[in-house]
């Protein structure tokens, strides 16, 4: 059973997914960015204080122009 942080970066990849611009997840940054945008959705490092609720995922935008 995925855990809830699992569950709530793969909603929010699904969601990015219906945009315009590829969505990846965990990714490198490719040498070409397709011409609508590329948004990639990083994971982040889980913190090691079990109480700890401010990590946050990384995201990266990237616009072709």
């Amino acid at each position: 059973m995925p855990t809830i942080r699992e569950t709530i970066l793969t909603a929010l990849h699904t969601l990015l997914q219906t945009l315009l611009a590829t969505a990846l997840r965990g990714e490198v940054l490719p040498e070409r960015v397709p011409a609508a945008g590329l948004l990639i959705l990083r994971d982040g490092e889980p913190g090691n204080v079990p109480l700890d609720v401010e990590k946050r995922g990384g995201r990266r935008c990237v616009v072709h122009g």
